[in-house]
Parts: structure tokens; sequence; C-alpha cells
């Protein structure tokens, strides 16, 4: 034992040692006391050792005028065994702090705790930090908390690592009086492969939002997914991505989600890559007080292939719609379908455009539909189109209550360094009917056109077809057709009219350089039995005149106002010399028993060794001059055709009952034959009813309306 006093004006200081020895074992205290007028300390240390055994305790204290503080160490060690602990315990005026080291190693094994305990007047926190260590493998545990008088902030960290194992937590909290916030973040590593989690939590007054994030690699592998939840009083949004990557294999899906007070919508899109090949997918809906939105989009991708669709799909209170697109490309071809489809209160239509495209030819269909309160239409066009040539084809069609229509139109064109061609075919179709102040009418016409043409020559045939009716009874229809061929054009037109002030007619006019009628092929009739020229012209180089030309006339009756005939040859000298005459004023007809003679026609006596043909047509207009009962009906007008005295023909008609001065036309036919030569006629009487009941010859007349015809043929 041993002990040291010291003493200045100013100072004072005890040492004092204490040790005992037996052996292999040892203990020891010393103890030093040291004062001065402003500073107090105390140091006491504490060992024991018995074999490889050995403790200590270390102890200082210390006072000042504006600190106190005391240091503690506490060690312990036992072969590859030990243990220590560490203190440090300070104040002062504005600080108080506590510092406190725990260790313990067996075996190679090490753990350890360390803490820091702080306070201020402003500030207020504790650090804490335990680890382990076992060989290759550790584990760690780090926490801070801390305050003030706007902030508080908790840190932790978690760490445990086996070889190339490691896993690892990491936490923040943290809170000021707008504001807290919670990060925490998680994250495993096993031989390469890697896994981790993060989350972001944060409050303030005006926003609320969380953020994970999710990862694992392994090799080169990797997925991720990352959500953002948002809200603020205006607005909601949630945002995730998920993603994975197997080398040069990558897919992904990302997705927003977002309301508002006047909106919500989803944006979402899905991707997978495989080497070169590609698909995605994109989808965004949205709706507002006004109108709701939809657009979709899908792609495909392979080298230099490519695959596309797109719609949208749109509504609002007045009007819906959809738009669709899908095309297929090549690094030399396109395919296309765009879709249209639209209505509104009073209007729908719809649009369908089919399209290729090579590098030197493009095919196009469309057709356009539309219908509204008044009226539908259609179009339909079709398009090829090959290096210098091209063709279309269009249909038009469009109907309403009172009209309907139909058109069509085909072309082809070629266009070449030499010159152009163009081949047009045309057809217009269309009925109307009206109603107006002039009554009811109704309109049907047709309009057909051909047309070839190279470079300046033109060849063209135009048919025009038209009905037309009117509630006034007045009636129309053409069928006309106009032909082309160079520089010239003709044609022919039918035209019927009834109706008004003018008489039923049906027209027909040609405007042409020939007019030609020739018999059916396969038949056995001349080849051109009349042709007419309406100029001169040269056929086989020789001059043909202007005129017409017949191959053979038949004419079974004609008649001439005026003719000069220089050489007239007749076969057999058969000839039909006609005469008639009219009744000029009433004539009565005999009773039964006479005659009285209607038409008389003297014959050369010179020809009686020829055969003659008599015909006579007798076409009366009788008048009785009384009533007919039916009882009386059958009374006759009697005819015959006599050549002289002869009777070569009889014949009769019968009246039928009625009244008084009523007309009845009659008509009798007489034909004969005779080798007689004198006068012949025709002779008229009224004959008995079946009981032989007469009539006056002034009870029936020939009225001036009688025509009787005769002619004598030999």
């Amino acid at each position: 034992m041993s002990q040291i006093r010291k003493t200045t004006a100013g100072h004072a200081q005890q040492l004092t040692r204490l040790s005992v020895r037996a052996g292999a074992s040892e203990s020891n205290i010393v103890q030093l006391f040291d004062v001065t007028a402003g500073q107090a300390a105390s140091l006491l240390q504490l060992g024991t050792r018995v074999g490889t055994a050995e403790s200590g305790i270390v102890t200082l204290q210390e006072t000042s005028a504006g600190q106190a503080q005391a240091i503690t160490t506490l060690t312990t060690t036992q072969g590859t065994h030990s243990s220590s602990i560490a203190a440090l315990d300070r104040v002062t005026a504005d600080t108080a702090l506590s510092v406190s080291q725990l260790s313990t190693t067996v075996n190679g094994h090490t753990s350890s705790i360390g803490t820091l305990n702080e306070t201020t007047g402003q500030l207020a926190q504790s650090v804490q930090h335990l680890a382990t260590t076992s060989g290759d493998n550790t584990s760690d545990i780090t926490a801070l908390q801390r305050t003030t008088g706007e902030h508080a902030t908790a840190i932790s960290t978690l760490t445990t690592t086996s070889g190339q194992h490691t896993s690892s937590i990491t936490s923040l909290q943290e809170t000021t009086s707008g504001q807290a916030q919670a990060l925490t973040s998680l994250r495993t590593d096993v031989d390469g492969n890697t896994s981790s989690v993060r989350s972001l939590s944060e409050t303030t007054g005006q926003l609320a939002q969380t953020v994970n994030s999710l990862s694992t690699t392994s090799g080169q592998h990797t997925s991720n997914i990352t959500a953002l939840q948002q809200t603020t009083a205006q607005q909601a949004t949630r945002i995730d991505s998920m993603s994975t990557t197997q080398g040069e294999h990558v897919s992904a899906i990302s997705s927003l989600q977002q309301t508002t007070g006047q909106q919500a919508q989803t944006i979402s899109q899905l991707g997978t890559t495989v080497g070169g090949h590609t698909s995605s997918i994109q989808a965004i809906n949205q709706t507002t007080a006004q109108q709701a939105t939809r657009l979709d989009t899908l792609s495909t991708t392979q080298g230099q292939h490519t695959s596309s669709i797109t719609a949208l799909q749109q509504t609002t209170a007045g009007h819906a719609q959809t738009i669709e697109t899908l095309e297929t490309a090549s690094e030399e071809q396109t395919a296309s379908i765009v879709a249209l489809r639209e209505t509104t209160e009073d209007h729908a239509q719809t649009l369908i455009t089919l399209s290729t495209t090579t590098d030197a030819t493009a095919t196009q269909v469309q057709e356009l539909a539309q219908a509204n309160e008044e009226e539908a239409f259609l179009l339909a066009t079709l398009m090829a189109e090959a290096g210098d040539s091209d063709s279309f084809l269009s249909e038009q069609s469009r109907v309403n209550a009172t009209q309907a229509q139909r058109i069509t139109q085909l072309q082809s064109d070629i266009k070449n360094q030499d010159g152009y061609a163009s081949a047009v075919a045309f057809d217009a179709l269309a009925t109307e009917v009206r109603d107006s102040e002039n009554g009811l009418s109704a309109t049907a016409t047709r309009v057909t056109q051909l047309q070839a043409t190279v470079d300046d020559e033109t060849a063209a045939i135009r048919q025009e077809l038209s009905a037309t009716a009117d509630e006034l009874g007045h009636v129309a229809a053409k069928y006309a057709v106009q032909i082309q061929a160079g520089n010239i054009m003709g044609g022919y037109a039918l035209i019927g009219t009834a109706g008004g002030d003018t008489p039923p007619t049906i027209k027909v006019a040609y405007r042409v350089s020939d007019f030609m009628i020739a018999p059916p092929t396969g038949s056995t009739g001349v080849e051109q039995p009349f042709v007419y020229k309406t100029a001169d012209s040269y056929e086989n180089g020789a001059l043909v005149r202007a005129g017409l030309y017949l191959g053979s006339l038949y004419v079974r009756s004609a008649s001439m106002v005026d003719a000069a005939v220089s050489t007239i040859k007749i076969q057999g000298n058969a000839v039909t010399v006609p005469y008639g005459t009219e009744v000029g004023t009433a004539q009565d007809i005999p009773q039964s028993g006479s005659w009285t003679t209607g038409i008389s026609l003297a014959v050369d006596a010179n020809d009686g060794a020829f055969m003659r043909h008599i015909t006579a047509i007798i076409s009366v207009a009788m008048r009785s001059t009384r009533a007919i009962t039916l009882e009386q009906s059958g009374r006759r007008v009697m005819a015959q055709l006599r050549m002289g005295t002869t009777v070569i023909a009889q014949g009769s008609c019968s009246i039928y009952g009625g009244n008084g001065n009523a007309i009845q036309y009659l008509t009798i036919a007489l034909a004969g034959r005779t080798t007689l030569s004198g006068t012949c006629s025709v002779r008229l009487q009224y004959a008995p009813t079946m009981n032989n009941t007469q009539m006056s010859a002034t009870e029936a007349q020939l009225e001036h309306r009688s025509i009787i015809v005769m002619g004598v043929k030999r």
C-alpha cells in the first residue's frame, strides 16, 4: 500500500495504491483525487488477474463550474473470452450526454452495444448501435432518435452478413409541424442474387403519399415493382410499374390512375421484348362530366415486320364515335384498315378504309355510309395502282323520302413516255316523286356511258332512258343512244308522249351515216335488204351515192299521192285497183227485197281471161229512227259483192237493241274470185228479224261517216 498527498496554494492531490499478489494471482486498486479552485476530479482503477483471467474497472469522475462528467470502463478477459463496458455521462448547463459501449468476445465471436443519449435546450437524441460478429457472419443494428422543437426523427438500420449473404433494413421516420414521413428499405444479397424493398410514406397539410419499390436481381435476371400513391385535396394519383429482365428478354407493366373533382383517368402500358421481337399494349381511359374517352394501342415488332392496332372510343352528351386502325408493315409492304363510326342525335356515319402498299403497287377499298333525319348515303370506292397505270371503281347511292339515286363509275388509266390511254364506264340511275301545287309527279332516269381514249382519239357511247308521269295526265318516255367515233357523233332517240292538247305520239329519229336492216345470224334472209346512206361514200374503191338501197321490197298495201314511174313491170299483170267512197249525207237503207248501190267499179272487159280477186270492206254508221227493243234485235244489214248481176260474195251484220237515233257502227268484209268482167259493185239492204217483222226503209239510214272500200286484183 502506498499513498501520496500533495497540496499547493491552488491545488490539492492525493494518490493511493493498494496491491496484493499471490502466486499467479494479483489485485490492484489505484485511486487519484485531484482538486483545484475550478475543478474536482476522481480516478479509481481496480484490477484483478488470476492466471490468464483478468478483470478491471476504471472510473473517472470530474466536475467543473460548467460541467460534470463520469467515465466508467469495465473489462474482463479469460483466454479468448473478453467483455467490456464503457460509459460516459456528462452534463453542462445546456447539455446532458450519456455514452455507453458494451462488448463481448467469445472464441472469435463478438457482440457489442453502443449507446449515445444527448439532450440540449433545443435537441434530444438517442443513438444505439448493436453488432454481432461470428466468423464471416455479422449483424448490426443502428438506431437514431432525435427531437427538436420543430422536428422529430427516428432512423434505424439492421444488417446481417453471412459469407456472401447480406440482409439489411433501413428505416427513417420523421415529423415536423407541417410534415410526417417514413422511409423503409429492405435488402438481401445471396450469392449475387439481390432483393430489395423500399417504402416511403409522407403526409403534409396538403399531401399524402406512399412510394413502394420492390426489386429482385439474380444474375442477368431482374424484376422490379414500383408503386406511388398520392392524394391532395384536389387530386388522387396512383402509379404502378412492374418489369422483368432476363438477359435480352424484358417485360414491363406501368399504370397510372388519377382522379380530380372534374376528371378520372387511367393509363396502362404493357411491353415485352425478346431479342429483336417486341410487343406492347397501351390503354388510356378518361372521364369528365362532359366526356368519356378510351384509347387502346397494341403493337408487335419482329425484325422488319410490325403490326399495330389503335382504337379510340369517345362519348359526349350529343356525340359518340369510335376510330380503329389496324396496320401491318414489312420492309417493302404495308397493309392497313381504318374504321370510323360516329353518331350524333340526328346523324350516323361509318367510314372504313382498307389499303395495301408495296414499292410498286397500291390498292385501296373505302366505304362511307351516312344516315341522318332526311337521307341515307352510301359511297364505296376501289382503287389499284401499279407503276404508270391505275384503276378505280366508285359506287354512290343516296335515298330520301322522295328520291333514290345510284351512280357507278369505273375508270382505268395508263401513261408512258409514248402517250396516254383511258377507259371509263359510267352508270347513273335515279327515281323521284313529288307532291307539288300541280299535283303528283314521278320520274325515273338512267344514264349509261362507255368511253375509251388513247391520246387525242376518243370512242364513246351514251345511253339515256327516262320515264315521267304527272297527275294531269302527262306521260313521257325516252330512250336515246349517242355514239362518238373520233370527231363524228350520232345516234338515235325513241320518244313517246301523251296528254295535254296534242294526240299521243311515239317518234323515233336517227342521226347516222348509214341505216341498215339485216336478218339475224343463222337465218336465210337477204344479207342487207334495207340500207339508207345519208351521204356519198366509197366501198372497195367504188363510189356509193347517198340514198335508199333495198334488197327486195314487199308492200301489202300502199298509197301514193303522186307517183312518176319510168318503167313498171308487174308479174302476170296482177294489179289491184282500189276504189272507195264516203257517204256525204244520210241515206235510207231499203227494206228487204230491194237494194241500194253503195259503190261500183268498172272492170275492163278485154281482160276477161284473167282470174280477178275482188275484196270489199263496208264500214257503216247506221242510225235507227225509232227505238229497237230486245225482241226486235237481230235485224241485219245485208251486203252483196257483185260483178254485173252475178253475186260473188254476200254477208251481213246484226243490229242490237237501242234507243231511237242511236248510232251503231257495223263492219262487213267480203271477198271473192271471178273471171267475169263488167261493173263490180257493193249493194246494201235492210233485212227482217227472225220473225220476219219488217221496218220501213226510212227507219234505217246510213250516216255520212259510212265508208265503203273495194279493190280488184288480177
